[in-house]
Order: structure tokens, then sequence, then C-alpha cells
């Protein structure tokens, strides 16, 4: 399957970005896949380091979500922003809860994020919710008793 794009920005509070603090972004999906064409997906993360100008501008190809099947629920995308600490190589990671779908066309991150996976987000699957999923409202899709969707409130 071909990569999809997925494009944004990424800048500080005042809407800059400044190169010598040597940020980048980190997908990764949140479980190991099974892809139509059965393709075993790992989920080692994929990074971006380069930004355009002030901006803040990025861009990374990635494999859509859509197809690929997890073994708890939907697979989708976790982000995180690292920050290179300034005379060491370590890299400390500021974990932020969205999740990312990605269709095959891609798309800009905004309109990618499903959830905010923490109070008040909303999750869906087929099947029970996976372990740990806490604070939010987890719907499962299997319809086992035609009496259509159950509502989990984690």
């Amino acid at each position: 399957m071909p990569l999809a794009p997925l494009y944004g920005t990424l800048g500080d509070i005042d809407g800059s970005i400044n190169p010598s603090d040597h940020l980048r972004l980190v997908f990764q999906l949140n479980a190991p896949a099974i892809a139509e064409d059965g393709t075993v997906v790992n989920p080692a993360p994929a990074y971006v380091d380069t930004f355009t100008g002030a901006s803040g501008a990025w861009e990374v190809f990635l494999r859509p979500t859509e197809g690929l099947a997890g073994n708890d629920g939907p697979v989708r995308y976790l982000v995180s922003i690292q920050r290179r600490v300034r005379g060491q190589d370590s890299f400390p990671t500021d974990l932020t809860r969205w999740r990312i779908r990605l269709p095959v066309g891609g798309g800009r991150i905004d309109d990618m994020v499903t959830i905010l996976n923490g109070a008040g987000g909303i999750d869906w699957g087929v099947g029970p919710p996976p372990a740990g999923l806490r604070g939010v409202t987890y719907i499962d899709l299997a319809d086992e008793t035609d009496a259509g969707a159950r509502i989990h409130r984690l």
C-alpha cells in the first residue's frame, strides 16, 4: 500500500519555531497491526525533525491506518514532541493525548485527530475496551445481540 502524506506546522506559543530547540515529532502506531495485504506492521516510530523556515511546516509519509487490524481495537498513530537537551544526547518527551487516523489520501494533522485520549475523549472498536483505557467513553461496535453498539464509560 502506498504511503500517505501527513502534514502541519510546529511552533512555540508565539507561533514561531526556534531551530536551536532541536525539536522533533514522533509518530508511532499504538499497536502492531496486520495490513489487508497480509503484511505484519511493526509499530516502530517515524520521526520528523526537519521544519521549513520560521513557519515550522513539516510533512511525513506514513502507512495509512485504514485497512490495518490491531488486536485491541482501532490502530492509530500516537503523537509526541521531543526536544533535545543542550549538551546531552537525551530527548525528553512531551506526550500528547492525540490519536491520529490516517486515511489513504492523507491530510493535515488537525483533520486527522480522532480522540483526545483522556477525560471527555471517545474511542471505539469491535469488542470490549482495551485494557488500561481510562477517562473516555468507549463504543463497542460488536453487535452480538442485535441490540446495537454498547457504550462503556471508563
